[in-house]
């Protein structure tokens, strides 16, 4: 993933601390669950996550997305971005390969949707590889939450 550029260097750091988050854990587990980033310049970064046990299925996401628009309301935040929407790729070796979805959001940058794919190698090695970047509508920051 090293070299892969958004046009914005919150969003590039942002991209890259969740992907080490998600291919450590598919390294470990192989899941995750929903969860997020909040982006600070000065700070490590934050991360935002739902107690699942509480919450299964797409109430994870909201969950987490509410908690990255209370982090988005603070003037200090520049950045936020959600991982979810993982799957399997079937029929093909469903333990080894599938995908996930990045929403990252900067205050004064591109709101955009990423897809990434990922696949096991040997030594239980994960190699990810960004399928497609998109713009989408704001979430977080901009009309509708009180920012411009």
């Amino acid at each position: 993933m090293a070299g892969y550029h958004l046009g914005h260097p919150d969003l590039d750091a942002s991209l890259a601390v969740l992907l080490d988050v998600v291919r450590g854990s598919l390294i470990r587990s192989g899941m995750f669950p929903p969860f997020g980033i909040v982006w600070t310049p000065g700070r490590e970064p934050a991360f935002v996550a739902a107690n699942f046990y509480q919450v299964a299925g797409r109430g994870l996401v909201d969950r987490v997305g509410d908690g990255l628009r209370r982090a988005a309301a603070e003037p200090d935040t520049r950045a936020v971005g959600l991982v979810h929407d993982s799957r399997i790729d079937r029929p093909f070796r469903p333990e080894r390969a599938g995908a996930f979805r990045v929403d990252l959001e900067h205050r004064d940058g591109p709101a955009l949707t990423i897809t990434v794919t990922w696949r096991k190698g040997w030594f239980n090695r994960v190699k990810l590889r960004v399928s497609e970047t998109r713009p989408r509508l704001r979430k977080y920051f901009g009309p509708g939450t009180g920012e411009s």
